[in-house]
């Protein structure tokens, strides 16, 4: 998440009523003591409370925290923290979202740990950490799909990854190019060398209407004018129908 500037972490753990929200409060009264002090704002009937002096290096470093809707909120962030109170009041929580609650119910009970990916906004978080020539990379991202769940299981040598990613049926999303495609049988793995350390595996079942998708996710995002033109030279250069060709030799793997 984005705090003023730069990338900043908001952290949420739930609690079971006013108990325990006593009981946290009565650890970091405890824990901060005399050497810090803390300090108390009301934000759209919220009380966001912050730790301030918690690092004697860096004297403007706070801990924000506040207890909302059997929740205890922190972060170093004062912004993200008001955008969480924020959020509870809109009453327009991401469960709403039909792409999310289509990944988060594939979820494992089991996982050690589970990774959301909202592709609508990765942008804001890529961004600052990457050059201005991956930005066009960036951007591709924000329209590949909806949201990512992945359930994550860690290992004393190994962590292992299993999910799911989902997009509305729209035209602008590239993951849209696979609609109405259905499972293919997968041999390719038999024939991959053990040492492969990755590989991509695309399933068509049907090429013209793979192709046709792509088309429309190229309009969608103003390409398609410069794929169709592109296509045009080849033929007038060099006579060759490489659309064709592709629907033609294109197998129901590609890796």
């Amino acid at each position: 998440l984005l705090g003023k500037d730069k990338i900043e972490n908001l952290f949420l753990i739930n609690i079971l009523g006013n108990t325990e929200k006593k009981k946290i409060q009565n650890i970091i009264e405890e824990i901060v003591g005399d050497t810090s002090s803390i300090i108390k704002k009301e934000f759209d009937s919220e009380t966001i409370y912050q730790i301030k002096n918690i690092d004697k290096k860096n004297e403007d470093l706070s801990l924000f925290y506040c207890f909302l809707d059997n929740n205890f909120v922190f972060s170093f962030s004062d912004i993200l923290i008001e955008k969480s109170i924020l959020q509870v009041e809109s009453h327009n929580p991401i469960t709403l979202e039909t792409s999310f609650n289509k990944v988060s119910e594939t979820g494992s009970a089991n996982s050690s740990v589970k990774f959301y990916i909202n592709f609508g906004e990765i942008n804001k978080i890529l961004e600052p950490l990457v050059s201005d020539d991956e930005n066009e990379k960036i951007d591709f991202l924000t329209s590949f799909a909806d949201w990512s769940a992945l359930d994550l299981y860690l290992k004393p040598n190994y962590i292992t990854a299993s999910g799911l990613t989902y997009t509305a049926k729209t035209p602008e999303k590239y993951l849209a190019i696979f609609d109405n495609q259905t499972p293919v049988e997968v041999s390719v793995n038999e024939i991959l060398p053990e040492y492969t350390s990755e590989f991509i595996l695309f399933g068509i079942s049907d090429n013209e209407l793979f192709y046709e998708n792509y088309k429309k996710y190229l309009a969608s995002i103003n390409k398609l004018d410069a794929h169709n033109l592109y296509f045009e030279k080849l033929v007038e250069t060099y006579k060759l129908f490489l659309d064709k060709l592709f629907l033609e030799i294109i197998c129901p793997e590609i890796v």
